[in-house]
């Protein structure tokens, strides 16, 4: 599962509870943002591939993705 725009890391964290923690990326565009969830999530428990950079770009060292969600606004889906 690909996410795009990780927040707060919320719906990362219940990807991680339902699909386990392997199972899911996230990538997040602010860094300062991307801080405040990989602190969250670590605080939970979970340890997901968290990127920070433009979901635009994808995340090609662990695709391919069966799934995509973004909580972000997006011009295009990415092929990647």
């Amino acid at each position: 599962m690909l996410e795009i725009g990780t927040g707060t890391g919320y719906s990362t964290a219940l990807m991680c509870h339902r699909l386990g923690p392997v199972a899911v990326t996230s990538v997040e565009y602010d860094p300062v943002v991307a801080g405040r969830a990989c602190d969250a999530l670590a605080a939970a428990r979970y340890a997901p591939t968290l990127v920070t950079g433009d979901g635009l770009a994808g995340y090609d060292r662990n695709a391919e993705y069966d799934r995509l969600i973004a909580t972000c606004s997006i011009r295009y889906v990415p092929l990647p």
